[in-house]
């Protein structure tokens, strides 16, 4: 059965984007391609899994919107279930900071209207 974890759009030990901050939704939707290509990188899915995967979810409050990466997963598929409370528990220990690549794919915006993410 389809069941789901939700995770922070940057890793736990860098400074995010607040929900107060001008252009918060792009910036925040940035925040989580990145960590998803982060995510990608060190937890792929296993080969026999019957499903998993993440996405940017977005979840309303008392003053708007906030995003959160929303695991999905096979609650009745070992290697899915795994798969995902691995990641939700950073099992490798490469959630808790940038990666390199990750850290250098990153091209800060010029001014507030301009964005722009490279992800491998």
């Amino acid at each position: 059965m389809k069941d789901y974890l939700y995770i922070d759009t940057t890793p736990c030990n860098e400074k995010c984007t607040q929900v107060n901050d001008p252009d918060y939704s792009a910036k925040a939707r940035a925040e989580g391609k990145r960590m998803i290509a982060q995510i990608d990188k060190h937890y792929p899915l296993p080969e026999n899994a019957s499903m998993g995967y993440t996405r940017i979810k977005s979840e309303s409050h008392d003053f708007g919107a906030y995003y959160q990466i929303q695991i999905i997963f096979d609650d009745e598929c070992e290697l899915s279930t795994n798969w995902a409370f691995s990641i939700e528990g950073d099992s490798l220990g490469v959630l808790e900071y940038w990666d390199e690549e990750t850290k250098l794919d990153y091209c800060p915006p010029t001014n507030p209207e301009e964005l722009r993410f490279a992800l491998v």
